[in-house]
Protein backbone atom coordinates (compact mmCIF):
# COMPACT_ATOMS: atom_id res chain seq x y z
CA UNK A 1 0.00 0.00 0.00
CA UNK A 2 3.23 2.35 0.57
CA UNK A 3 4.74 1.87 -2.58
CA UNK A 4 0.98 2.19 -4.58
CA UNK A 5 0.39 5.28 -2.61
CA UNK A 6 3.20 7.31 -4.32
CA UNK A 7 2.11 5.82 -7.84
CA UNK A 8 -1.34 7.30 -6.76
CA UNK A 9 0.20 10.86 -5.41
CA UNK A 10 1.65 11.12 -9.53
CA UNK A 11 5.05 10.38 -8.70
CA UNK A 12 6.56 7.96 -11.89
CA UNK A 13 9.78 7.79 -10.66
CA UNK A 14 10.72 3.61 -9.51
CA UNK A 15 12.99 4.53 -8.14
CA UNK A 16 11.54 6.70 -5.46
CA UNK A 17 8.50 4.31 -4.75
CA UNK A 18 9.29 2.23 -1.69
CA UNK A 19 7.48 1.29 1.39
CA UNK A 20 9.06 0.20 4.89
CA UNK A 21 9.65 -3.07 3.09
CA UNK A 22 11.52 -1.94 0.94
CA UNK A 23 11.39 -0.04 -2.54
CA UNK A 24 8.67 -1.49 -5.46
CA UNK A 25 10.33 -4.13 -7.39
CA UNK A 26 7.25 -5.34 -8.96
CA UNK A 27 6.29 -4.14 -12.87
CA UNK A 28 3.35 -1.91 -13.53
CA UNK A 29 0.36 -4.53 -13.40
CA UNK A 30 1.14 -4.58 -9.57
CA UNK A 31 1.00 -1.12 -9.39
CA UNK A 32 -2.39 -1.08 -11.31
CA UNK A 33 -3.87 -3.81 -8.87
CA UNK A 34 -2.54 -3.00 -5.56
CA UNK A 35 -4.02 0.49 -6.21
CA UNK A 36 -7.53 -0.96 -6.45
CA UNK A 37 -7.03 -2.97 -3.31
CA UNK A 38 -5.62 0.56 -2.22
CA UNK A 39 -9.02 2.35 -2.50
CA UNK A 40 -11.49 -1.02 -2.04
CA UNK A 41 -9.37 -1.19 1.35
CA UNK A 42 -9.10 2.11 2.78
CA UNK A 43 -5.61 2.69 1.95
CA UNK A 44 -4.64 -0.59 3.58
CA UNK A 45 -6.26 -0.36 6.75
CA UNK A 46 -8.90 -2.13 6.71
CA UNK A 47 -7.41 -5.65 6.77
CA UNK A 48 -10.61 -7.51 7.04
CA UNK A 49 -11.80 -6.59 3.66
CA UNK A 50 -8.04 -7.80 2.06
CA UNK A 51 -8.10 -11.13 3.40
CA UNK A 52 -12.27 -10.94 2.62
CA UNK A 53 -10.86 -10.13 -1.12
CA UNK A 54 -7.97 -12.23 -0.98
CA UNK A 55 -10.47 -15.30 0.02
CA UNK A 56 -12.03 -14.76 -3.16
CA UNK A 57 -8.92 -15.11 -5.01
CA UNK A 58 -8.13 -18.24 -3.29
CA UNK A 59 -10.84 -19.93 -3.79
CA UNK A 60 -10.75 -18.31 -7.82
CA UNK A 61 -7.34 -20.22 -8.21
CA UNK A 62 -8.25 -23.40 -6.33
CA UNK A 63 -11.37 -24.09 -9.06
CA UNK A 64 -9.00 -22.84 -12.29
CA UNK A 65 -6.20 -25.30 -10.78
CA UNK A 66 -9.26 -27.77 -10.55
CA UNK A 67 -10.83 -27.67 -14.11
CA UNK A 68 -6.85 -28.09 -15.00
CA UNK A 69 -6.26 -31.30 -13.65
CA UNK A 70 -9.94 -32.17 -14.57
CA UNK A 71 -9.02 -31.83 -18.14
CA UNK A 72 -5.34 -33.43 -18.03
CA UNK A 73 -7.41 -36.67 -16.84
CA UNK A 74 -4.01 -38.17 -15.04
CA UNK A 75 -4.22 -36.26 -12.01
CA UNK A 76 -5.51 -38.54 -8.97
CA UNK A 77 -8.30 -37.02 -7.21
CA UNK A 78 -6.66 -37.42 -4.00
CA UNK A 79 -4.06 -34.27 -4.96
CA UNK A 80 -7.39 -32.26 -5.58
CA UNK A 81 -7.34 -32.35 -1.39
CA UNK A 82 -3.39 -32.07 -0.68
CA UNK A 83 -4.39 -28.10 -2.62
CA UNK A 84 -6.44 -27.65 0.49
CA UNK A 85 -3.73 -28.72 2.90
CA UNK A 86 -1.28 -26.54 1.73
CA UNK A 87 -0.20 -24.23 4.69
CA UNK A 88 1.86 -22.55 2.64
CA UNK A 89 -1.15 -21.44 0.24
CA UNK A 90 -3.02 -20.08 3.07
CA UNK A 91 -0.06 -17.81 4.67
CA UNK A 92 0.66 -16.46 1.15
CA UNK A 93 -3.36 -15.51 0.00
CA UNK A 94 -4.77 -14.55 3.53
CA UNK A 95 -1.77 -13.50 6.00
CA UNK A 96 0.44 -12.00 3.45
CA UNK A 97 -1.63 -11.12 0.65
CA UNK A 98 0.92 -11.03 -1.19
CA UNK A 99 0.73 -10.05 -5.06
CA UNK A 100 1.53 -13.96 -6.16
CA UNK A 101 -1.96 -15.07 -5.78
CA UNK A 102 -3.17 -12.52 -8.63
CA UNK A 103 0.10 -13.33 -10.52
CA UNK A 104 -1.17 -17.21 -10.50
CA UNK A 105 -4.62 -16.38 -11.16
CA UNK A 106 -3.65 -15.05 -14.66
CA UNK A 107 -1.48 -17.75 -15.50
CA UNK A 108 -3.68 -20.49 -14.12
CA UNK A 109 -6.00 -18.95 -16.54
CA UNK A 110 -3.26 -18.97 -19.38
CA UNK A 111 -2.36 -22.62 -18.86
CA UNK A 112 -6.41 -23.57 -18.79
CA UNK A 113 -6.99 -21.86 -22.55
CA UNK A 114 -3.52 -23.45 -23.74
CA UNK A 115 -5.66 -26.74 -22.84
CA UNK A 116 -8.70 -25.23 -25.07
CA UNK A 117 -5.78 -24.31 -27.51
CA UNK A 118 -7.09 -20.33 -27.08
CA UNK A 119 -3.58 -19.24 -27.92
CA UNK A 120 -4.34 -15.60 -28.13
CA UNK A 121 -5.73 -15.36 -24.96
CA UNK A 122 -3.15 -17.41 -23.37
CA UNK A 123 -0.68 -15.21 -24.49
CA UNK A 124 -2.25 -12.33 -23.23
CA UNK A 125 -2.88 -13.77 -20.02
CA UNK A 126 0.69 -14.65 -19.66
CA UNK A 127 2.03 -10.93 -20.32
CA UNK A 128 -0.33 -9.77 -17.60
CA UNK A 129 1.08 -11.99 -14.85
CA UNK A 130 4.46 -11.22 -15.94
CA UNK A 131 3.28 -7.71 -15.44
CA UNK A 132 2.37 -8.48 -11.76
CA UNK A 133 5.57 -10.60 -10.87
CA UNK A 134 8.88 -11.00 -12.98
CA UNK A 135 8.98 -14.25 -11.62
CA UNK A 136 6.38 -15.15 -14.20
CA UNK A 137 9.31 -15.46 -16.40
CA UNK A 138 10.23 -19.14 -14.96
CA UNK A 139 7.41 -20.65 -16.91
CA UNK A 140 7.90 -19.28 -20.08
CA UNK A 141 10.29 -21.76 -21.09
CA UNK A 142 7.57 -24.24 -21.14
CA UNK A 143 5.07 -21.69 -22.18
CA UNK A 144 7.76 -21.26 -25.11
CA UNK A 145 7.81 -24.53 -26.06
CA UNK A 146 4.08 -24.92 -26.45
CA UNK A 147 3.78 -22.08 -28.65
CA UNK A 148 6.42 -23.32 -31.13
CA UNK A 149 4.83 -26.81 -31.27
CA UNK A 150 1.30 -25.83 -31.85
CA UNK A 151 1.72 -22.82 -33.73
CA UNK A 152 5.46 -22.86 -35.55
CA UNK A 153 8.26 -20.36 -35.42
CA UNK A 154 6.52 -17.44 -37.37
CA UNK A 155 3.16 -17.67 -35.35
CA UNK A 156 5.22 -17.96 -32.10
CA UNK A 157 7.18 -15.19 -32.63
CA UNK A 158 3.74 -12.81 -33.00
CA UNK A 159 2.59 -13.80 -29.65
CA UNK A 160 6.50 -12.63 -28.11
CA UNK A 161 5.64 -9.41 -29.79
CA UNK A 162 2.09 -8.93 -28.41
CA UNK A 163 3.45 -9.89 -25.31
CA UNK A 164 6.11 -7.17 -25.26
CA UNK A 165 3.38 -4.51 -26.55
CA UNK A 166 0.88 -5.43 -23.44
CA UNK A 167 4.34 -4.57 -20.89
CA UNK A 168 5.22 -1.56 -22.87
CA UNK A 169 1.39 -0.14 -22.72
CA UNK A 170 1.04 -0.81 -19.23
CA UNK A 171 4.51 0.27 -18.28
CA UNK A 172 3.61 3.74 -20.76
CA UNK A 173 3.27 6.07 -17.98
CA UNK A 174 6.26 4.89 -16.27
CA UNK A 175 8.54 4.32 -19.60
CA UNK A 176 7.42 7.60 -20.93
CA UNK A 177 9.39 9.91 -17.90
CA UNK A 178 11.87 7.62 -16.12
CA UNK A 179 12.51 4.50 -18.77
CA UNK A 180 15.60 3.52 -16.70
CA UNK A 181 14.14 3.93 -13.17
CA UNK A 182 11.19 1.84 -14.61
CA UNK A 183 13.21 -1.19 -16.65
CA UNK A 184 16.00 -1.29 -13.73
CA UNK A 185 13.36 -1.62 -10.97
CA UNK A 186 10.45 -4.07 -12.40
CA UNK A 187 12.55 -6.01 -14.22
CA UNK A 188 16.17 -6.09 -11.97
CA UNK A 189 18.02 -9.51 -12.86
CA UNK A 190 20.92 -8.70 -10.65
CA UNK A 191 18.52 -8.92 -7.28
CA UNK A 192 20.34 -9.85 -4.10
CA UNK A 193 18.13 -11.28 -2.21
CA UNK A 194 16.98 -10.85 1.74
CA UNK A 195 18.43 -13.68 3.87
CA UNK A 196 15.86 -12.73 6.71
CA UNK A 197 13.09 -14.11 4.13
CA UNK A 198 14.02 -17.20 2.87
CA UNK A 199 12.80 -20.42 3.17
CA UNK A 200 13.97 -22.82 0.98
CA UNK A 201 18.23 -21.76 1.55
CA UNK A 202 18.29 -21.65 4.64
CA UNK A 203 20.73 -24.44 5.47
CA UNK A 204 23.32 -22.08 3.80
CA UNK A 205 25.04 -19.00 5.55
CA UNK A 206 24.07 -15.52 4.62
CA UNK A 207 27.56 -15.30 3.40
CA UNK A 208 27.11 -17.83 0.75
CA UNK A 209 23.36 -17.14 0.16
CA UNK A 210 24.08 -13.54 -1.39
CA UNK A 211 27.43 -14.31 -3.00
CA UNK A 212 27.68 -13.86 -6.63
CA UNK A 213 29.26 -17.42 -7.15
CA UNK A 214 26.39 -18.91 -5.40
CA UNK A 215 23.44 -17.06 -7.67
CA UNK A 216 25.95 -18.29 -10.94
CA UNK A 217 25.39 -21.92 -9.73
CA UNK A 218 21.83 -21.41 -9.28
CA UNK A 219 21.45 -20.09 -12.84
CA UNK A 220 23.39 -22.47 -14.32
CA UNK A 221 21.93 -25.54 -12.92
CA UNK A 222 18.49 -23.88 -13.47
CA UNK A 223 19.33 -23.33 -17.46
CA UNK A 224 20.88 -26.76 -17.52
CA UNK A 225 17.61 -28.76 -15.74
CA UNK A 226 15.76 -26.72 -18.49
CA UNK A 227 18.22 -27.38 -21.07
CA UNK A 228 17.71 -31.46 -20.29
CA UNK A 229 13.50 -31.36 -20.28
CA UNK A 230 13.69 -29.65 -23.69
CA UNK A 231 15.64 -31.88 -25.15
CA UNK A 232 15.01 -35.45 -23.78
CA UNK A 233 10.77 -34.52 -22.44
CA UNK A 234 9.07 -32.18 -24.59
CA UNK A 235 11.28 -32.05 -27.20
CA UNK A 236 11.89 -35.66 -27.71
CA UNK A 237 11.11 -37.53 -30.67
Amino acid sequence: MQEVEGFLSGERDYTKLKGDTGPLVYPAGFVYIYSIFYYLTNKGQNIRVAQYLFEGLYLVSQGIVCAIYKQSKKVPPYVILLLGFSKRLHSIFLLRCFNDPVAMIFLFACIWCMTQQKWAISTVLFSLALSIKMNVLLFFPAFGVILWQALGARKTLKHLGMMVLIQAGLGYPFLKEYPGAYLSRAFEFGRVFDYTWTVNWRMMSEETFVSRGFATQLLVGHAFTLLMFIVFIWCQP
